[in-house]
């Protein structure tokens, strides 16, 4: 037999409990671990601002689905098929279909690639000169214009017009959205 990928959807937001389930099962009985390898619900990271703090999230490549490495048979099918939270196995007509190789590889190089950068990503692409709106901090609201983007620390210099002078406020991108 052969190890492959299948995608396998489950009932909304319980992918990490399915997750959990399999990834227990695989651990506790050594039945399980010969034909089913491991399981993996994609994700990718991304850093958003609440309440003036930089918080880490998590946001699902797949929403309702979990990739799933195991030999595939009638009884290994009926097995992943039982786990609570599972409702269905991509198939194609009666058969499972396994996921391309090169296509899974990709993805999951993809995903190691975007942990390794860590650097805070503007939205948009920004541009001197260029007049934005403060979303964030305590100079919500205010509108300024870029005076200096630094890509490498994710932040942005913005002059901003307090009491009728301009002064250079340094931001997150996250802070500031575009006119």
């Amino acid at each position: 037999m052969v190890k492959e990928w299948y995608a396998v959807h489950t009932q909304s937001g319980r992918e990490y409990k399915v997750k959990e389930f399999i990834e227990n099962k695989i651990a506790a009985d050594s039945n399980v671990s010969q034909w089913l390898f491991q399981v993996r619900v994609p994700t990718e990271e991304y850093i958003e601002m609440k309440d003036g703090k930089r918080k880490s999230a998590r946001r699902k490549y797949f929403p309702g689905y979990v990739l799933v490495e195991m030999e595939m048979n009638d009884t290994n099918y009926l097995w992943i098929k039982r786990v609570p939270g599972i409702t269905n196995i991509v198939s194609q007509g009666r058969t499972p279909k396994p996921l391309n190789p090169e296509e899974i590889k990709n993805l999951f190089h993809q995903i190691e690639d975007k942990k390794v950068q860590e650097k805070t990503k503007p939205k948009f692409a920004f541009n001197i000169e260029e007049q934005v709106k403060i979303i964030d901090g305590p100079f919500k609201n205010f509108i300024g214009t870029i005076e200096e983007i630094n890509l490498e620390k994710g932040r942005i210099r913005i002059g901003v017009e307090i009491f009728g002078r301009s002064t250079p406020v340094e931001l997150d991108f996250l802070q500031v959205e575009r006119l």
